[in-house]
């Protein structure tokens, strides 16, 4: 089992890890000190189609589950929403809803959904 300090880095070390990255982009990842800077670090890992096709979201919902498996106040939060629609509000259009112009968003919100089957699954 891979640990780390929050999801965004057990994410980045499961890509190092599954694409045979240097270790080097372990040690930093470790040694990152924020999510955004873990992030940042991963960004740089080359990784194979399968990861990019599948692998990556199967580890970022694991992830999502572990954590409400753990973290109380997490799965309650997230219990808590009902069935409405998650959003992930940020500027990423795969991950997130990217920009919204009246009302519409035009990105993925693969992780909104993410959110959503987790809170699915803990019924």
């Amino acid at each position: 089992n891979i640990t780390g300090r929050c999801g965004e880095e057990i994410y980045q070390l499961t890509k190092c890890i599954e694409n045979k990255a240097p270790n080097s982009y372990i040690n930093r990842i470790r040694s990152a000190n924020s999510p955004k800077a873990i992030k940042d670090i991963g960004k740089e890992v080359r990784t194979s189609a399968h990861w990019e096709r599948v692998r990556r979201y199967q580890v970022a919902e694991n992830i999502l589950l572990h954590r409400a498996s753990k973290d109380i106040e997490f799965r309650q939060r997230l219990l808590e929403t009902g069935n409405a629609m998650l959003i992930h509000n940020v500027r990423d259009d795969e991950w997130g809803t990217g920009i919204i112009f009246g009302g519409k968003f035009w990105g993925e919100n693969k992780f909104g959904k993410m959110l959503e089957k987790t809170r699915d699954s803990l019924r």
